[in-house]
């Protein structure tokens, strides 16, 4: 089975990466169909989405030993029953997950791809902007996108505005590294721990919540 990184971060944390090269009937092994799992995995018609919904469930079963039932909030944001924080991302050919006992906890896997300069004026801050030179444009787009999805899923809330109530604080472009961010909105203020890893072509954000 080709898990493709699994590393801890802290006794309280881990990453877990899968790399999708199975067929559905592979990727089905081992895996207890929940009916909360089920009601959502016969949503999906694309073999894509199922496969990415699977492998989701092997990097459970990799980390607790079986897959736990996974639910969803009202906004889409997944949970476990079991106390712990869970965060899940997906891109093409992977599908990684984030847990924590302590902290909500986010996570956001990339390919580098130059259609993000089309879209960074949706999502970049002016002093965000100030940060990025032309030869490093699309990694550190890429990586500001990424930190602003993993704040979103820290929170679970979709209609926060990425230019208005979320920034991250300006950082140097370097594969592996680590800044901070803040959602700031009418109704709550969080700072957030955000980290970068690269492992080959693929790119990983993520990051929990700072609580005092």
């Amino acid at each position: 089975m080709p898990l493709y990184q699994r590393f801890n971060i802290s006794q309280s944390t881990s990453i877990i990466i899968w790399e999708i090269e199975e067929t559905e009937e592979q990727l089905m092994s081992g895996i207890q169909m929940h009916p909360s799992d089920t009601h959502r995995f016969q949503r999906f018609t694309n073999p894509k989405k199922r496969n990415e919904f699977l492998a989701l469930r092997q990097c459970l079963i990799e980390y607790f030993g079986h897959n736990p039932a996974v639910y969803y909030n009202e906004d889409g944001k997944p949970f476990l029953k079991n106390g712990y924080h869970i965060s899940f991302s997906h891109t093409d050919g992977f599908a990684g997950m984030i847990i924590c006992d302590k902290n909500p906890v986010g996570i956001d896997l990339e390919l580098f791809r130059d259609r993000i300069k089309r879209i960074a004026h949706k999502f970049l801050r002016e002093e965000e902007k100030k940060s990025i030179q032309n030869k490093t444009e699309v990694e550190h787009l890429t990586l500001y996108w990424g930190a602003k999805e993993v704040m979103v899923k820290i929170t679970g809330n979709r209609r926060l505005n990425f230019i208005s109530e979320l920034s991250v604080k300006p950082f140097p472009y370097q594969p592996n590294c680590e800044t901070s961010g803040t959602i700031k909105t009418d109704d709550y203020h969080k700072n957030i721990r955000l980290f970068f890893k690269s492992i080959e072509s693929l790119h990983i954000t993520y990051g929990w919540e700072i609580i005092a």
